[in-house]
């Protein structure tokens, strides 16, 4: 992957130039750059947090945010003692203001990503690992124009590369705040487009991350169940469901992710080894939905 445009980190500094491939150098020499503030603080102790508290409260999943055996309690406890650096708060407090839409976004799978690492125990994965990179995992798109990430119409070609570049951009910002040695946070943001067929990008990946693996899940069915410039209505949640069982049919999506996004669905919650589910459809996708289309032309750039 090519950086497309000069790349800047929230306080201005040059990380990365136009042209530049993702290679084990690039990466080092970000991970190297001084830091430009070593401030953290708890996400229970920034406007993140409260916000998080507003999102889980969403209409469209109060089922899937209903108590059962999760309480909502937990989930924000985890999400509070998530710690931050300077400049991920600054970028998702500019998120805020300039991509409502994605930050809402943000909080909305970073939530269900910490509720999910709750119900798959037999995984013994990190809430608090899988908290911070679900919160973060758009990130990259604070460097794509709104007005592309709001086009009501079919792509260009350009455009639809441009956006494609938003993990990168992603990964490479969080290599720059974390500063850690091997980030699982900036892998999720990484990965969390890649499928488990080889289908997915940046990089057309088999062997994906589970953190990236369940973030990716539940960043499809936000997507679906949110009202967007590109598509009249959103998604029934059943109808949602029922696109996921097939990504995981088509062995694209984690079959446990998906799984456990079902049982929040259910009103008894079950366990996930427990559930019963039927590929049976019961209900049909939106019309005029130009997600992922592209003009019929041809472009040079």
């Amino acid at each position: 992957m090519v950086i497309v445009e000069d790349l800047y980190d929230i306080y201005g500094t040059l990380i990365a130039k136009k042209g530049e491939r993702i290679t084990q150098h690039l990466i080092k020499r970000v991970k190297n750059m001084p830091k430009k503030n070593k401030k953290r603080a708890a996400m229970k102790n920034t406007f993140i947090y409260r916000d998080v508290k507003k999102t889980i409260h969403d209409p469209r999943y109060r089922i899937i945010f209903d108590e059962g055996h999760i309480k909502k309690a937990k989930i924000l406890k985890i999400a509070g003692n998530t710690f931050f650096e300077d400049g991920i708060i600054k970028e998702l407090a500019y998120m805020k203001k300039n991509l409502p839409y994605t930050y809402k976004h943000e909080l909305i799978v970073g939530s269900l990503t910490i509720k999910m690492t709750l119900a798959l125990k037999a995984h013994r994965l990190n809430s608090r690992t899988a908290s911070y990179g679900a919160f973060t995992h758009d990130i990259g798109k604070n460097r794509i124009a709104k007005k592309v990430l709001s086009k009501p119409t079919a792509l260009t070609v350009k455009e639809y590369e441009f956006i494609r570049t938003h993990p990168t951009i992603g990964f490479l910002l969080l290599v720059r705040y974390e500063k850690k040695k091997d980030s699982r946070s900036a892998i999720t943001a990484y990965q969390h487009h890649e499928r488990l067929d080889g289908t997915g990008y940046p990089n057309g990946l088999r062997k994906i991350s589970i953190y990236a693996q369940l973030v990716a899940a539940n960043d499809i069915l936000d997507a679906l169940l949110a009202k967007r410039p590109y598509r009249k209505e959103s998604f029934k949640l059943r109808v949602a469901l029922d696109y996921l069982l097939e990504e995981v049919e088509a062995k694209r999506l984690n079959r446990d992710a998906v799984y456990a996004l079902i049982s929040f669905a259910r009103k008894d919650k079950p366990e996930i080894n427990e559930l019963k589910v039927s590929l049976r459809k019961r209900g049909k996708s939106p019309k005029g939905n130009v997600y992922g289309k592209l003009v019929h032309a041809v472009y040079h750039w």
